[in-house]
């Protein structure tokens, strides 16, 4: 057997489709992760409309949701509307964004060393904040929401080849990375911290967050990496040292959308979360 479960990415991720049945009945889905026991988030996307994608986490809890596009407040979907299983997810009648007659992706992530985790805390506005969180790693991208009408902002390694924790990207925007020490305090995350400005978007005073931060680890049974590439017309190879299943990009020198493929809906499927 393997000493760690949790170095096998099948344990720790999963890129799961499924259609909703928009009826009272409650659907159940394997997708082979402890998500009720280990904790973790799930990020669903449907396929076929435009509806919105829901992250929805087992710190916060299954009645509230967050829109990765959207910098509206947290949501409830209703007691039903998810449950996390010992072994994948159901969804209830009161699923709505989740169940209804579409096709859907679910992006399942479990908490594991190295790979993710999950942290909320509380702002204080005041610069230089530390916020301890339990990776095991630094972090290689970290996605912060306030739980009220607050933007989403992401801290990536990749952003600059110097100086990361200077810039910020929003995740409900398209904009190219900014340079604003309100977001980081110019400081970079260690193995068990992360630094915040006084900027409201991170901890501004009684507003309360979530954090999600995931791991780049390039040990020979790492199976997350957070980096850049610089696209040519002649193309270009990026060497991960293995073969992803989930790949998050976002254009940084200027105006660009972020885009997720995976294995599931395949490498040159549409894009977009």
């Amino acid at each position: 057997g393997v000493a760690n479960p949790d170095t096998l990415v099948e344990n720790v991720f999963s890129t799961f489709l499924y259609t909703g049945d928009n009826s009272t009945d409650t659907q159940t889905f394997n997708t082979g992760l402890n998500m009720s026991g280990d904790g973790g988030l799930i990020w669903f996307k449907s396929r076929s409309s435009t509806q919105v994608g829901r992250l929805i986490d087992t710190v916060r809890g299954t009645n509230e949701s967050l829109i990765p596009s959207s910098s509206n407040a947290s949501g409830g979907l209703g007691a039903d509307g998810l449950t996390f299983l010992n072994n994948g997810f159901s969804i209830g009648w009161t699923g709505g964004d989740l169940g209804a007659a579409n096709d859907y992706v679910a992006w399942s992530f479990k908490k594991a060393s190295k790979f993710f985790d999950i942290v909320t805390y509380d702002g204080d506005g005041n610069a230089g904040r530390q916020i301890s969180h339990n990776l095991g790693a630094v972090p290689g991208m970290i996605l912060i929401k306030g739980l009220t009408n607050t933007e989403w902002s992401v801290y990536h390694r990749g952003v600059d080849g110097s100086a990361p924790e200077d810039y910020f990207l929003s995740l409900n925007g398209t904009a190219a990375r900014g340079d604003n020490s309100g977001y980081w305090n110019d400081t970079a995350p260690t193995s068990s911290v992360f630094t915040v400005g006084n900027q409201n978007n991170v901890n501004g005073s009684s507003i309360s967050y979530v954090a999600y931060l995931f791991g780049h680890d390039t040990s020979s049974d790492g199976m997350i990496q957070c980096g850049s590439f610089t696209d040519s017309s002649s193309g270009f190879t990026v060497d991960l040292g293995f073969e992803p299943q989930w790949l998050f990009t976002k254009r940084t020198d200027s105006t660009g959308n972020w885009e997720i493929v995976d294995v599931m809906r395949g490498f040159t499927a549409d894009r977009g979360y």
